[in-house]
């Protein structure tokens, strides 16, 4: 949605008044319909972003806000990893250098870059201070709806860059995007469904059980009561029920939801399974002592309702001391049962814990 929204921000530039005297060209055509064609396939998207961005360049010069728009494509096309964190951050600064130079600019047109600078940049004052100079232009110019979203994704960076604490001030955004969507926006939205998974999540590591309960179910009913296709956010509000309700122990209730995500997601053939709902094993004392290392190998049957039952080691290293522990470990885990014609059937799956120290 992001892209489609530059995507058609850009177009719409090359046919305004901020546009310099050079017209597109050919080339330019080209490598625009390519990148285009790149975003609608889902292939080779960086490569084709980097080529408008820099034929771009050549066409309409450097201070164009259309060369503006194709660094921030670029930018966003590009994977949000270490190595092309600076990159980027330098191409969202180019962006809002050439947006505030331009005369009668739209102040709105500085929250992309600015949105950008925060998801890239390396220095936390960086990060909060573009985050709020975007919320503070949203505000300025009387757009509530923008402010409130602006609140979530400044949250979810922070959330996202851990070394960053900023995590009471995340909450406090998440807490006035939600009592802004409560009074006007509709349950069954996007905007709704993530900040009330946020909050979940926000809740959960707080320890606040019955509250992040709360928030799941309401995502999963948002869907039970509105929508007939699967969502990734059901899927992860299911999960999180999982675990929630087993650390409350409350299984019935933990079943309920391993259920629903079995029918949700089935099987993949010749692959462990993924736990819901996982306890680590205790490192037998005497293997610490000792400073002991090994791992163990077990096959075990996952039955209709997601419990692990008929536990056997394969094989294991170390310890005999360490096939104990990851059998009474696994016994406490959860799954999601496997279907077959619609109904929920005993599988076998199997798994290693490692024991490692240090």
């Amino acid at each position: 949605m992001l892209k489609k929204s530059l995507n058609i921000g850009l177009l719409a530039l090359l046919g305004s008044p901020w546009m310099s005297a050079a017209a597109p060209t050919p080339d330019f055509d080209a490598a625009y319909d390519a990148f285009e064609q790149a975003l609608h396939t889902g292939e080779n998207v960086q490569q084709h972003a980097q080529t408008a961005y820099e034929v771009g360049l050549s066409t309409f010069g450097e201070t164009s806000p259309a060369v503006a728009k194709l660094a921030i494509n670029y930018a966003n096309a590009m994977a949000p990893s270490p190595t092309n964190a600076q990159r980027r951050a330098t191409l969202y600064k180019q962006a809002l250098t050439i947006l505030e130079q331009q005369p009668n600019s739209d102040p709105l047109s500085l929250i992309d870059p600015l949105m950008g600078i925060a998801k890239s940049a390396d220095k936390a004052h960086t990060v909060e201070k573009a985050i709020e100079r975007a919320i503070d232009i949203a505000k300025q110019q009387q757009k509530p709806k923008l402010v409130a979203d602006l609140k979530v994704d400044g949250a979810e960076i922070y959330f996202r860059r851990l070394d960053f604490d900023k995590g009471r001030a995340a909450v406090v955004y998440l807490n006035e995007a939600e009592a802004y969507y409560q009074a006007h926006i509709a349950d069954d939205t996007v905007e709704m469904i993530n900040v009330t998974m946020l909050l979940g999540a926000v809740d959960k590591a707080r320890g606040r059980r019955h509250t992040a309960i709360e928030r799941f179910n309401k995502v999963v009913n948002i869907f039970d009561d509105n929508f007939s296709f699967d969502h990734p956010a059901e899927l992860q509000a299911h999960s999180q029920l999982v675990a929630l309700y087993e650390q409350e122990g409350e299984s019935e209730q933990a079943t309920k939801h391993c259920v629903a995500i079995a029918k949700m997601r089935p099987w993949a053939k010749n692959q462990e399974q993924t736990p819901l709902y996982r306890t680590p094993p205790r490192y037998p004392a005497i293997a610490v002592r000792q400073r002991r290392e090994g791992w163990v190998q077990m096959e075990f049957t996952v039955n209709e309702s997601g419990f692990v039952e008929d536990i056997s080691v394969l094989d294991s290293d170390g310890s005999a001391a360490f096939e104990r522990a990851a059998v009474n470990a696994v016994k406490q885990w959860r799954y999601a049962p496997k279907f077959k014609n619609n109904q929920a059937v005993k599988a076998k799956t199997s798994v290693q814990l490692d024991f490692k120290i240090g």
